[in-house]
């Protein structure tokens, strides 16, 4: 078959659309991967600021105890009150935002750490009421307290390390994904 100027223009045109939907095709496919991967990204930031937040919480539920057994004043114990009220849902949160088995196992270490460390304050809050300072000063100067809390700051490193090795992986992606 001969081709003539019709035939040679039809074929250009076939030959372009079809390489502008095969460049389309690839150009939404690698933007959508990309989006993905700025997701998990956020998604990191958002699990990591959640475990801050966490932690905070304990300190704040530390602070609160201490002023009480220093002072004996109620006031002192808001941010204990509110720490405890917070904590646990908090966690909640944290354990919907992750699914890792390692950072599950992790929470699952949380948990029980929370519980002993908000036992030894409220044990420590109710020797300050009803035995007052010395008696208080006893229990903290086991150092009982302060163990559990370097325990969970430990365990606080490895969750944050197990969730910034996740967003390496998810940032090479998102960096090829970018190249590509």
């Amino acid at each position: 078959m001969k081709w003539n100027i019709g035939n040679k223009i039809g074929g250009l045109i076939v030959f372009a659309i079809l390489s502008f939907a095969v460049l389309g095709s690839l150009s939404y496919l690698t933007i959508r991967d990309l989006n993905t991967s700025v997701k998990m990204s956020t998604h990191t930031y958002e699990v990591i600021q959640t475990n801050d937040l966490i932690i905070s919480y304990m300190k704040d539920a530390e602070t609160g105890q201490r002023g009480y057994i220093i002072t004996g004043e109620d006031e002192y114990l808001k941010p204990y009150q509110a720490a405890k009220a917070k904590i646990y849902e908090t966690m909640d949160q944290l354990k919907e935002l992750t699914k890792d088995p390692g950072q599950q196992q992790i929470l699952a270490g949380y948990l029980s750490l929370i519980d002993a460390k908000f036992a030894e304050l409220q044990e420590t809050i109710e020797l300050r009421t009803e035995e007052g300072f010395e008696a208080a000063q006893k229990v903290v100067i086991t150092d009982k307290g302060k163990a559990i809390m370097d325990n969970f700051r430990k365990l606080s490193s490895d969750f944050d390390n197990c969730e910034l090795d996740l967003m390496e992986i998810r940032d090479n992606k998102m960096n090829d994904d970018a190249n590509t």
